[in-house]
C-alpha cells in the first residue's frame, strides 16, 4: 500500500506544481536509486520527456494548432535549466535515459496534432525494447491538451486512463 500511496503523491505533486514528467521521473529514479519506494504504473499524457527539441512533431507542429512556439518553448526551457549542457541530462530529458528497464508498466498517451507526439512515442519504444511493458495510444486528429476537453476522444482517453490505474492498482 505504500506504494500505491507514494505513486499518489508523485501524481498529486504534479498536479499541486505543475512539475514537468522530467522532474517527477527523476525523483522517482532518486528514490529508486536510494531504495526509496518503487513506482507502479506510469500514466503520461503527453508527455514532455526531450528537452533536444529535434523530432518531428517539434518542427513540424510548434506554434500550430495550439502548440506554443519554438521561441516559447526555448524561453521556458531557458527560465527551467542552468545551461543548454542540462537539456541531455536524463533527469531533465528521460528519453535520453541509458536504462530504462527497472521501470514500471506505461500507458502513454498522444495526441496526432501535438508538438510532443514524438518524444512520447518514441519513449514507448524504448519502454518496449526494455522490455517493460508498455501501451502507446495516439489519438487521432487531437491536439495537445485535448483529454481536458468534452471531444469523443478525449472521454476516450480519459476512460483508457482510468482503466489502466485501475488495472495497475488492482482497485
Amino acid at each position: 500500500m505504500r506504494d500505491v500511496q507514494q505513486s499518489f503523491f508523485y501524481y498529486e505533486q504534479a498536479l499541486q506544481t505543475r512539475k514537468g514528467i522530467g522532474d517527477l521521473w527523476g525523483e522517482a529514479q532518486t528514490a529508486s536509486d536510494q531504495d526509496g519506494p518503487a513506482l507502479a504504473f506510469q500514466l503520461l499524457i503527453y508527455p514532455d520527456l526531450d528537452f533536444r527539441r529535434t523530432n518531428f512533431s517539434i518542427r513540424e507542429y510548434a506554434g500550430k494548432y495550439g502548440n506554443i512556439t519554438r521561441e516559447s518553448q526555448n524561453w521556458f526551457m531557458d527560465h527551467y535549466l542552468n545551461s543548454a549542457e542540462e537539456k541531455l541530462n536524463p533527469l531533465v530529458s528521460p528519453l535520453l535515459a541509458p536504462n530504462l528497464k527497472e521501470l514500471p508498466p506505461a500507458l502513454i498517451i498522444t495526441a496526432e496534432y501535438d508538438a510532443l507526439r514524438d518524444e512520447g512515442e518514441q519513449y514507448g519504444q524504448r519502454l518496449e525494447e526494455a522490455g517493460v511493458p508498455v501501451t502507446v495510444s495516439r489519438y487521432q486528429g487531437m491536439i495537445h491538451e485535448f483529454v481536458r476537453h468534452s471531444f469523443d476522444q478525449s472521454k476516450q482517453a480519459r476512460a483508457e486512463a482510468a482503466a489502466a490505474l485501475q488495472k495497475a492498482f488492482a482497485l
